[in-house]
């Protein structure tokens, strides 16, 4: 009986060991979500800053800022050429008065009323 008793103690000390084994893979699953979280919103926290320091700067930049501030003009240009082949293959074409997007069958623009 003894053998038994003891049995039934080792396999609930192990269940017990084991269940808080898998509260902290659980707790450890949570806070690692929870830190690529607090990382994602820093970065959109570090773009909007750095968007907002383009923005005032663009103009005059400082030298050390040059070539990166020359690639964020590059690659808005690139950006601006693929959205417009996009709105090409829907059928659509720019206003040469306003630019906005307009069915390329189009004989005025809806947005400025300018005949195309």
């Amino acid at each position: 009986m003894a053998f038994l008793d003891s049995l039934q103690k080792n396999l609930s000390s192990v269940g017990k060991q084991a269940a808080e084994k898998a509260k902290d893979v659980a707790d450890i699953t949570v806070k690692t979500t929870q830190l690529h979280t607090e990382k994602q919103k820093l970065e959109e926290c570090y773009a909007r800053i750095g968007q907002r320091f383009y923005e005032a700067m663009k103009d005059v930049p400082a030298e050390e800022d040059l070539v990166d501030f020359n690639e964020v003009e590059a690659r808005l240009s690139a950006i601006g050429v693929l959205e417009n082949e996009i709105q090409q293959l829907k059928g659509k074409k720019p206003c040469p008065n306003c630019g906005e997007m307009v069915d390329k069958d189009s004989n005025y623009c809806s947005n400025c009323g300018e005949s195309i």
